[in-house]
């Protein structure tokens, strides 16, 4: 079965559970998404909908999953991720990894913006600690330099991991 067809039925399926469970009629829940601007809807259209006959046409989708008050996500049958799987905490960590590299690399052109400070004040005025500060600011530049590469390594091992298909949860002795 195509991916298409695969999605109407589940979101048919998955309307007519919501729906029944709430002794709602296709006439009557209709009338309520007319009510909330979808037109024309017809029981006969809710019904070819549910059987899977029909795609759903995107303000409907979202009028229907207003008026159940789900996620839109759920009726379509793209549920959250299990928390629980390694997978997902390899997702987790590599999107952690990618917004620790672009904060150091904005950082990084900071320590470029003081370095340059630095120089003119170098140029311009007689400063005693001028050498502390320019060594201060080396010192983050070096930092930064081995925190970029860090996330980046964190990054493409844990984006490895996700394409590792032998990824088994660690023994609890190794824990």
């Amino acid at each position: 079965m195509g991916r298409q067809k695969w999605t109407d039925d589940h979101f048919g399926k998955q309307v007519k559970a919501q729906r029944e469970r709430r002794g709602w009629s296709q006439a009557q829940m209709a009338r309520m998404l007319v009510r909330r601007g979808i037109q024309p809807m017809h029981s006969t259209t809710l019904a070819k909908m549910e059987l899977g006959d029909r795609s759903v046409r995107l303000n409907e989708a979202v009028a229907i999953s207003d008026l159940f008050d789900v996620d839109l996500d759920h009726l379509l049958g793209r549920d959250k991720p299990d928390d629980s799987t390694v997978e997902y905490a390899l997702v987790c960590l590599n999107g952690y990894a990618s917004d620790a590299l672009e904060a150091v690399n904005k950082a990084w052109s900071l320590v470029v913006d003081i370095q340059d400070q630095l120089e003119s004040i170098f140029e311009t005025f007689h400063v005693s600690n001028l050498n502390e500060l320019e060594k201060a600011a080396n010192d983050l530049g070096g930092l930064l330099k081995a925190a970029n590469a860090s996330a980046k390594y964190l990054a493409s091992h844990a984006m490895d991991g996700l394409l590792d298909t032998d990824v088994t949860p660690p023994s609890e002795e190794s824990r």
